[in-house]
C-alpha cells in the first residue's frame, strides 16, 4: 500500500501530532483509507461531541455509510443515558457552615430541576 515503511510512519507522526488542526471528519477519512486506528479512534471520540449538524455538505461525503450509522447510535444512545442520568440530582454536599440542610436540599431540587435537569 504503502511506497516506503519510513514516510508512512513519518505521515502517521504527523498526523498524530498536528491532529488538531485537522477536521475530525478529515482525519476519519484518512484513517480509514489508510488503516490508521489510532486516528480514527481519536477523530471519533471527538466527532461525537460535536452536533451533528455542524460538518458541510462537502464533510458528509467523507465518510461511509457504516460510520455515520455508528456516530448516530452512539450519539443516541449517549443522549438516552444523559436524560437517565439527569433524572436525578447529584447529591448535594453542604458546607461546614451551612445551618439549614433541608432548606439547601430544597433549594439545589429547585435549582436542578428548573434549569439543568
Amino acid at each position: 500500500m504503502y511506497e516506503s515503511k519510513d514516510v508512512c510512519e513519518h505521515a502517521i507522526k504527523q498526523l498524530a501530532t498536528h491532529h488538531y488542526t485537522i477536521k475530525p471528519i478529515t482525519l476519519i477519512s484518512i484513517a480509514l483509507k489508510y488503516h490508521i486506528k489510532d486516528i480514527f479512534c481519536y477523530a471519533f471520540r471527538w466527532l461525537i461531541q460535536k452536533p451533528i449538524n455542524k460538518p458541510n455538505h462537502a464533510d458528509y461525503e467523507l465518510l461511509t455509510v457504516p460510520v455515520w450509522m455508528t456516530l448516530l447510535r452512539v450519539k443516541e444512545r449517549l443522549e438516552l443515558h444523559r436524560r437517565i442520568v439527569a433524572c436525578e440530582p447529584p447529591p448535594m454536599v453542604h458546607l461546614p457552615c451551612c445551618q439549614d440542610h433541608k432548606r439547601c436540599v430544597d433549594n439545589w431540587h429547585q435549582v436542578w430541576w428548573n434549569g439543568m435537569g
